[in-house]
């Protein structure tokens, strides 16, 4: 009976201690990632590459990225997203990542992104300039 009493000890303090260490660092292993883009923007582009290669730095294993501007259906699938999370049209920039309950309208520095990512809040960063971006709004959702 000591022994039961024991091991059941054991597992309970090894469960507090160290489960929610790994799953902090598996967090996004599993994760999909969703970009919403107009591929006729080179400086996106450029940032499309960033992105990608961090997400998948991070862990990140299914990016899916979708031209909203030449597939019509990519356009509707972003508004009925934007209309389901009521985001304001005032926080709807022009290149769209998503990633699980986080949302990264326009260019998002990269630190800004793997810092959100640690967060269990939904969440939603805003910088829509091409570039030298010096300020970003970030909106937390209700609920």
């Amino acid at each position: 009976m000591k022994k039961t009493n024991l091991l059941l000890l054991t597992l309970l303090i090894f469960g507090i201690f160290f489960l929610p260490v790994v799953n902090a660092n598996e967090h996004n292993s599993d994760s999909t990632a969703v970009i919403y883009y107009n591929e006729a923007c080179g400086m996106c582009s450029d940032y499309l590459n960033q992105v990608t290669e961090k997400l998948t730095n991070l862990g990140i294993k299914n990016i899916e990225v979708k031209d909203y501007v030449n597939f019509k259906e990519y356009r509707k699938e972003l508004l009925a997203t934007n209309k389901q999370e009521n985001i304001p049209p005032s926080l709807q920039g022009h290149l769209v990542t998503i990633v699980g309950n986080k949302f990264f309208e326009g260019h998002v520095p990269m630190n800004l992104i793997e810092e959100a990512l640690k967060l269990d809040d939904k969440i939603l960063i805003y910088q829509d300039k091409m570039s030298k971006a010096t300020t970003f709004d970030v909106w937390m959702f209700k609920g």
